[in-house]
């Protein structure tokens, strides 16, 4: 988005998911999912805090979902 190119709709993209060996405080170590979530944003049109709460409410619903 470049000039007065502003939109005010964002691009939001999920990357494939990836097995990850992570600490883990029962075990030590765990072996789960992992994706790679972006968001794209002209913050002329969009606050970056904005975005960052969505993407965290996403995690939230995403990680739900599995346990």
């Amino acid at each position: 988005v470049t000039g007065v190119q502003t939109c005010a709709l964002p691009i939001f993209a999920v990357g494939s998911t990836k097995q990850v060996v992570v600490a883990n405080s029962e075990s030590g170590m765990a072996v789960i999912s992992q994706a790679t979530l972006t968001l794209t944003c002209d913050h002329r049109a969009v606050d970056g805090a904005t975005g960052a709460t969505f993407l965290k409410s996403v995690q939230r619903n995403l990680e739900s979902q599995v346990n």
